[in-house]
């Protein structure tokens, strides 16, 4: 399974303000190449926080389509609280699946909305299991690459488990300050030897912004 994590900050590693907005921190040409990306890989995932908060349809839109046509939207939401009516469940193409930790009474109006609904169980540190998500997808959906967008809870936990390959990070050239929203939850870093380390294997301009591409690596 391929993992790629996409992150679209400030200089100073933000998401969006303290109140919540974040349309647009990056351009529209970064946002173009980010639709390129999206073409690239089996499955677009995001949480069920950024559902919430924004609606995404986790897409393709205005950039041709791999041979497996559109990717599957995949929700990590372990409560099952996607509504029904999520832009990401009423596309024309390709399967959402929406991945929990138990199932509830939304159980219903999301499939019939025509979702797919995966319970995989609980980690350790309470959360969705990710290697039981991942192996669910690649041996049930026949997904063999993940392209990971919101939110930074979800970004922190892949890290954790070891589970990113690449990262796709996009620079917009402005600052927000330690009151705005940062791109990584808690990684529980204490020593820098502890550190999640990358090689960078690409810097390019994309419009104002840097797009910079990460493989995992070691110090």
């Amino acid at each position: 399974m391929q993992v790629t994590l996409k992150l679209a900050t400030t200089l100073d590693g933000r998401i969006a303000t303290r109140t919540g907005e974040s349309q647009w921190i990056t351009s529209s040409e970064s946002r173009q190449i980010v639709h390129q990306l999206r073409a690239q890989h089996q499955a677009v995932l995001a949480g069920v926080n950024t559902v919430l908060a924004d609606d995404p349809m986790l897409n393709v839109r205005g950039v041709e389509l791999a041979e497996f046509g559109q990717p599957h939207r995949v929700v990590l939401d372990s409560n099952l609280r996607t509504p029904s009516g999520a832009k990401l469940i009423h596309q024309d193409d390709g399967k959402a699946i929406i991945i929990c930790v138990a199932l509830n009474e939304n159980e219903a109006a999301l499939t019939a909305a025509g979702a797919f609904v995966e319970p995989v169980g609980f980690a350790a540190d309470g959360r969705i299991d990710l290697v039981s998500a991942l192996e669910r997808l690649e041996n049930k959906y026949s997904i063999r690459s993940v392209f990971i967008e919101g939110g930074g809870q979800v970004a922190a936990s892949f890290l954790k488990a070891g589970l990113v390959d690449r990262l796709e990070w996009f620079r917009a050239p402005m600052l927000i300050g330690s009151d705005g929203v940062p791109a990584l939850g808690e990684l529980g870093v204490v020593n820098l030897q502890d550190a999640f380390h990358f090689n960078r294997t690409g810097v390019r301009t994309s419009g104002p912004d840097v797009w910079e591409t990460y493989e995992k690596g070691s110090c």
